[in-house]
């Protein structure tokens, strides 16, 4: 009895796996949702420059957007990076915009951090080579006139350490790195009349020049409180000592007669490139109403020469506000 149910048993356990295995073997019916044929293009990267990654171009070394400050209309380099920020290694671009900058790139074939790493090193030395093409006064410039002396040396190569990182990239494709350095113009000048040795030398670089001095100095009209050198139209150049002299080379304005700590905050003016500007900036100095005079010339382009009117009008409202003095000063350059 037993026997025979053993029998059935196994007779329907057989009978039952020969129909699973005749149904499992039958083709299925498609399912769209489910295993759906593949498709070459279904799961394909967008470029890094097209959506999803949005409308601006996408650095997929960085993984960050491009810059907003630059124009949409430059080449991209290759690797998909963004745009680099523009070098401004012109000093009068560079004193009018208020800093330098410079873009230091690698050699090819190089590994992120060695590509980098020579890059920065790179800047370093183009931000020197700018810096000593900056004027001191006249024709002497920082290399010829100061670097010279090993203290001043050691102090400019102390302010590059202090170069602000504006960007850095890495270009996949190339093995290249390329990395931004800034810095202040105005920071240049104040760390420079800060250090003794440099601002004596600064000072042994301008040559002399009588003082002016009007016979008679007519009452002004107005009080004014500040100063702007419209320099536009002349051969004008920014320098760490720009005076102001008279139509017979008198010196009306010589910063290297203010009190050091003066130039030590300020140097002997500041630079713009539109009279708005330089209002806005006398502005943040107090000044409620400076006067603006137009250079007749330029001496060796880094004095600028007035009229002998505007020159008796300046020295009158010195006078009595002092703005010289203060370096209460604006240049305005072309």
């Amino acid at each position: 009895m037993k026997f025979s149910r053993l029998l059935i048993i196994l007779i329907f356990t057989l009978c039952s796996t020969f129909v699973f295995a005749q149904q499992y073997n039958q083709p299925q019916p498609y399912n769209p949702g489910y295993q759906q044929p593949y498709t070459p293009g279904y799961q394909q990267p967008q470029p890094y420059n097209q959506p999803p990654y949005g409308n601006m171009p996408y650095n997929p070394q960085m993984r960050q957007p491009m810059m907003q400050n630059q124009p949409m209309g430059q080449p991209m380099i290759q690797g998909g990076m963004p745009p680099l920020p523009q070098p401004i290694t012109n000093p009068s671009a560079a004193f009018s915009l208020g800093y330098m900058r410079v873009i230091g790139e690698s050699e090819a074939g190089q590994r992120r951090y060695a590509a980098l790493r020579a890059a920065k090193v790179v800047a370093q030395r183009d931000l020197l080579e700018v810096i000593q093409g900056v004027t001191v006064s006249g024709d002497t410039t920082v290399q010829n006139g100061l670097l010279v002396n090993d203290v001043i040396r050691s102090t400019v190569q102390g302010f590059l350490q202090g170069a602000r990182e504006c960007g850095r990239y890495y270009d996949m494709t190339q093995g290249v790195g390329y990395v931004c350095l800034e810095v202040g113009t105005k920071s240049f000048v104040t760390a420079m009349f800060r250090d003794q040795n440099a601002r004596q030398a600064i000072f042994q670089a301008v040559s002399p020049a009588p003082s002016f001095q009007p016979q008679v100095v007519p009452p002004t009209p107005q009080v004014y409180d500040g100063l702007i050198v419209d320099t536009t139209g002349t051969n004008f150049r920014p320098a760490l000592i720009n005076r102001i002299l008279n139509d017979k080379g008198e010196i009306l304005y010589d910063p290297t007669k203010i009190a050091e700590d003066i130039l030590a905050q300020r140097g002997c003016g500041d630079y713009t490139n539109e009279i708005g500007k330089a209002k806005a900036i006398l502005s943040e100095r107090g000044v409620n109403n400076p006067l603006i005079v137009k250079a007749i010339g330029v001496v060796k382009y880094t004095d600028v020469k007035i009229s002998a009117d505007d020159a008796t009008a300046v020295f009158a409202s010195n006078q009595k506000t002092n703005f010289l003095e203060g370096a209460k000063v604006v240049f305005v350059l072309r």
